[in-house]
């Protein structure tokens, strides 16, 4: 397979699944009700404050990392840490900026159904 191909699959593929997934939680969703409620009734300053907060506390997570992970490897970067525990929080549901809601959505409904295929008897 072509080098390109390959990258050019590597973004799509998950790009896609990302949004068939997005698309089977809300298509039942009614987002004209969904649209007026939050022009109405939705605070924004403390969604901001929320999301303020949150990067913080992973911002520092991330700094803690890495000083643990400077007794293993001296080379990694402080920036990596930090970055790498904000991605790894926002996948599981803990992110400040990233909505975890849908994640959690189809952890909470897959995660049963996939546990035993997966993990065998290791759970």
């Amino acid at each position: 397979m072509n080098r390109r191909l390959k990258r050019i699959l590597k973004v799509v593929l998950p790009l896609a699944f990302g949004l068939l997934i997005l698309w089977l939680l809300y298509r039942h969703m009614d987002m004209q009700a969904l649209l007026s409620t939050l022009k109405s009734d939705a605070r924004f300053g403390v969604i901001f404050l929320g999301c303020l907060f949150g990067t913080l506390g992973n911002t520092i997570r991330g700094l803690r990392w890495q000083l643990l992970n400077r007794t293993l490897d001296p080379e990694v970067s402080c920036i990596n840490s930090i970055l790498t525990t904000h991605g790894n929080y926002g996948a599981t549901c803990g992110g400040s900026l990233e909505s975890g809601y849908h994640v959690a959505l189809l952890r909470d409904r897959l995660w049963p159904t996939l546990r035993d295929p997966l993990c065998g008897s290791h759970l």
